[in-house]
């Protein structure tokens, strides 16, 4: 019946149509199906996703474009003879990710297969209706698309009896070798010199010569196509030197305003940040500086000429005289820095390394002193910063400050060298000494250091062979004082001396043997050195 059976794009289907013409990259249909509609006749739905009941699916026979119409596709799907057993109610094709992209209802067709007695094979034509056919690229299967023996011999007949069929297409004998004809093949399956036509060879033509012409040009630096700087969009550009490249008037102009960094001559009412107060520093001192940090000084009061009786001053005002009389008064209070010495507490937290102190009346200058009490102990790497000066590293040794060393609780002394805080003393700085030991392990030499820590900075730190048996292998290092570049290493068997390079840090000493030998580094595999370390 009219209407009853149609084909139909799914929403998914639709969505990849339209992606595909948008984009240029085409659909492929790479697979079809058929169903039994779930046991009952269907009709197709823009909204499914799979067939009611799919029974079959494979790769598609064949697709073209439909002669009357450019935008319809002609999808043929063939069931093989192997496949039956089923009413045959619904097909669909779907995409190379197995979404679907068409589907249509069909007339009951029973598929049963060869071994029913019946031939099984079911093929049918999907008619696809798209915008534009070229967004969609069929994938066929060809060994699907086969036909019967009787159809293949209806095929022939037909063409047999066409009138003219063969008309135009078959080759007269006298033209096999003939000129204007058709030319042979040989034995070995070539055609023959002598029928092949003649041809004018030109060396200047040749593969190899154009190709060394090709090169030759490419290769040139010459401007061989003489392209001019304003065919590329440069042109202003030259060949002018650096040094005399011109500037804009305006720009000139501007510079001739810019004072010098040297010895500038400046005008007007000239600006500057204001520092800090406290500040002790070669940045410049403004006017707002300078009255902050100055003593304060009050307007000064007068006594008549001659006067006599009391006069009440403010405390801090001084008292100016211009009269014959002897004046007597207390001069004004002036709160004066202190350079270089001073007391406070630092509460900063345990494990911030830089630590904020705020002294009154103190100026950092070189040589100045400090004695601060630490709320927390004092991490390695600590800085100080007083007063807002600046955080500067504290130092013991020439090196910067190890864990453990101030306490927390400890009153700590500093002095200013200019450069960074000198650790004086502290309340846990008294004699410390520790030890232990370790075992050899056979290496020696620059890069197989052997190396010791410490809780605290070493002063004198001294190494021996737990076991003396009078061997090459017997070796006691003598004391090493902290800062030494070389220590000694007594030889007790050969009853000489050698060298050990020493390498310092704030908790460490690392050290080899310049001659690359285990014993002599203190380093026999498998013995057991003692070592002790005062501070």
């Amino acid at each position: 019946m009219e209407g009853t059976y149609a084909t139909v794009l799914t929403s998914a289907g639709a969505a990849l149509v339209a992606e595909s013409i948008l984009t240029g990259k085409k659909l492929q249909i790479t697979q079809a199906a058929v169903g039994d509609g779930g046991g009952a006749a269907c009709r197709p739905d823009p909204n499914q996703t799979a067939l009611a009941g799919e029974r079959w699916r494979g790769g598609v026979a064949a697709a073209q474009q439909n002669s009357a119409n450019p935008n319809v596709l002609d999808v043929k799907i063939v069931v093989g003879e192997e496949v039956g057993g089923f009413t045959i109610r619904e097909a669909a094709i779907f995409n190379e990710a197995g979404v679907m992209v068409a589907l249509c209802n069909t007339p009951e067709t029973e598929k049963v297969t060869a071994s029913g007695g019946a031939s099984g094979k079911f093929t049918m034509v999907m008619h696809l209706a798209v915008a534009d056919s070229s967004a969609v690229e069929v994938v066929v299967r060809p060994t699907l698309n086969t036909v019967s023996g009787e159809e293949l011999e209806a095929a022939l007949e037909a063409h047999e009896g066409s009138a003219g069929a063969h008309a135009g297409r078959l080759i007269p004998a006298g033209a096999k070798g003939a000129a204007g004809g058709v030319a042979e093949l040989d034995g070995s399956g070539k055609v023959p010199s002598q029928q092949l036509p003649a041809m004018n060879y030109d060396a200047a033509g040749s593969a190899a010569a154009v190709q060394a012409s090709l090169a030759s040009h490419t290769g040139s630096t010459g401007n061989p196509h003489s392209v001019t700087k304003a065919q590329v969009g440069l042109p202003n550009v030259d060949n002018t030197s650096d040094a005399s490249k011109p500037i804009s008037t305006a720009t000139q102009t501007a510079l001739n305003l810019k004072a010098p960094l040297a010895s500038p001559a400046l005008t007007g009412t000239p600006t500057a940040p204001t520092a800090a107060a406290g500040t002790n520093t070669t940045q410049i001192a403004t006017t707002a500086f300078v009255l902050a940090n100055a003593p304060s000084i009050a307007t000064p009061v007068s006594v008549a000429n001659g006067g006599t009786g009391a006069t009440t001053l403010t405390s801090g005002y001084p008292l100016f005289g211009n009269g014959t009389g002897a004046i007597t008064a207390t001069g004004p209070t002036i709160a004066l820095p202190m350079l270089g010495v001073a007391y406070s507490t630092c509460a900063t937290a345990a494990a911030t390394a830089a630590k904020v102190v705020t002294a009154a009346n103190y100026v950092r200058v070189a040589g100045g002193r400090i004695a601060v009490t630490f709320v927390y102990a004092v991490p390695a790497a600590a800085t100080l910063n007083v007063n807002n000066t600046g955080a500067a590293h504290i130092q013991v040794g020439g090196v910067s400050i190890a864990a453990n060393i101030i306490n927390a609780g400890s009153t700590a002394e500093f002095v200013w060298t200019g450069l960074y805080w000198h650790l004086i003393s502290a309340d846990n700085l008294g004699l410390r000494v520790t030890n232990g030991s370790y075992i050899g392990t056979g290496t020696a030499g620059s890069a197989n250091l052997n190396t010791l820590t410490f809780p605290f900075t070493p002063k004198i730190v001294m190494v021996m062979r737990q076991t003396v048996d009078n061997t090459n292998y017997d070796a006691q290092g003598l004391p090493w004082l902290y800062g030494q570049n070389y220590g000694l290493v007594s030889l007790v068997a050969a009853g000489s001396l050698c060298a050990a390079a020493l390498i310092w840090g704030s908790t460490y000493v690392s050290w080899y043997n310049v001659n690359d030998h285990a014993a002599w580094q203190l380093n026999s595999y498998g013995e057991v050195y003692s070592y002790t370390a005062w501070r």
